[in-house]
């Protein structure tokens, strides 16, 4: 996660020539892109293990797609706004 953060003070201090509005927007934009790729990521490889093996268990995974996706933007964003 301090690593996460890190890398959003670099962007940040990169782009100190920005208005602060636009900055902050830039930001929660790559934070959310960086967390709808990991919520892809994850769920190919959850379907890969899952779909074959364990039915059951990937119909669940598969409806809480949106939920998920949700929570990890939540997450992303409280990491990226302080």
């Amino acid at each position: 996660m301090d690593s996460f953060r890190t890398a959003l003070t670099a962007v940040r201090d990169t782009l100190g020539w920005l208005p602060d509005p636009l900055v902050a927007l830039l930001i929660v934009a790559l934070a959310a892109v960086i967390a709808f790729s990991l919520h892809r990521w994850v769920r190919r490889s959850m379907r890969r293990l899952l779909a074959e093996r364990h039915p059951f268990l990937f119909s669940i995974f598969a409806q809480v797609r949106g939920v998920t996706r949700l929570a990890l933007l939540i997450v992303a964003l409280m990491i990226a706004i302080p």
